[in-house]
């Protein structure tokens, strides 16, 4: 399956140069063109994405997966915020290290 998303200008400017892309491991990355880096990846999903939306303005990736998974990523950190299953939501805090 190929789905190409066009953003608007309301998106940070970091994240207005970017290319989406998913794997067939279950995971998605947001790569920098400008940067040449990869500045998101979100691994650990059990099942295939089947959906990706965007909340530019909040900073948020929304993945949707077949099994009717949800999980939202905050962009600029690179970590996984929250996780609905079923009815069911999971927020995860990132630790602080010393």
């Amino acid at each position: 399956m190929y789905m190409y998303l066009i953003c608007d200008y309301s998106f940070q400017p970091r994240v207005l140069p970017c290319v989406c892309s998913v794997a067939s491991d279950h995971s998605l990355a947001l790569l920098s063109l400008k940067e040449r880096k990869a500045i998101l990846l979100a691994a650990r999903q059990l099942f295939p994405i089947h959906c990706v939306k965007w909340r530019p303005l909040d900073d948020f990736l929304v993945i949707g997966c077949t099994d009717g998974t949800v999980y939202v990523w905050q962009m600029e950190t690179g970590t996984r915020v929250l996780t609905f299953i079923s009815g069911q939501y999971f927020i995860f805090v990132p630790r602080l290290t010393k």
